[in-house]
């Protein structure tokens, strides 16, 4: 999936800019029905009712998915690329974190050392490390499926975590993605690198 990019998005620790098609999501302590509706009404086409029921339903979907993330300041996106489609592409939420010296190492052995998950089968995980204007950043990759199940299971869930640690800065931004559509995407790893990529720090460690 490629596209141009959209005008920067400000974080307190840099921008970056997304591709068109993803919408900043409301936060958590907001109404997140009255932003979906919001949103729905302001197409510039309308979508059949169908179509609006479906794009209604991957909205909240993943709105509720986002809220549930760990942690707190978070930006949570969606993607719809053509909404007369009716689907929700992917998520990414994105979140600063404030790091000491060793969370570099640490979490590169974590991410290569994981314990077992819980609720999910983890499959075909890679870790890289990459160099980006604004810093190192380790990318984890891999797959989730659903266990547990009795008769049919839950889809699988493609998932990127790009973790950015800023030159010169006790700031982590966590770039984190994940699609139940498994085509949206010819390789994650990459589309997320080249966005982190072009990321531009605004000064300062807090």
């Amino acid at each position: 999936m490629t596209e141009s990019m959209s005008a920067p998005r400000t974080l307190p620790a840099g921008a970056f800019a997304l591709p068109a098609g993803w919408q900043l999501l409301p936060p958590v302590d907001s109404d997140s029905s009255e932003w979906v509706e919001t949103y729905l009404d302001e197409l510039p086409v309308q979508p059949i009712a169908l179509v609006r029921a479906q794009l209604r339903y991957g909205l909240m979907t993943v709105i509720d998915f986002s809220h549930r993330l760990p942690g707190e300041g978070r930006y949570n996106f969606a993607l719809v690329a053509e909404p007369l489609e009716g689907v929700v592409h992917a998520v990414l939420s994105v979140q600063k974190i404030r790091v000491t010296g060793e969370a570099y190492d640490n979490l590169l052995y974590r991410l290569q050392n994981p314990p077992p998950a819980e609720g999910v089968e983890v499959i075909n995980r890679t870790v890289e490390e990459y160099r980006v204007a604004a810093g190192r950043a380790i990318v984890m990759h891999d797959f989730m499926l659903p266990v547990g199940f009795e008769s049919v299971p839950g889809p699988a869930t493609e998932r990127t975590i790009l973790s950015l640690f800023m030159d010169d800065s006790d700031a982590m931004i966590d770039f984190a993605m994940y699609a139940q559509d498994l085509a949206a995407f010819e390789d994650m790893p990459a589309y997320l690198v080249e966005i982190v990529g072009a990321i531009s720090p605004i000064g300062g460690t807090s």
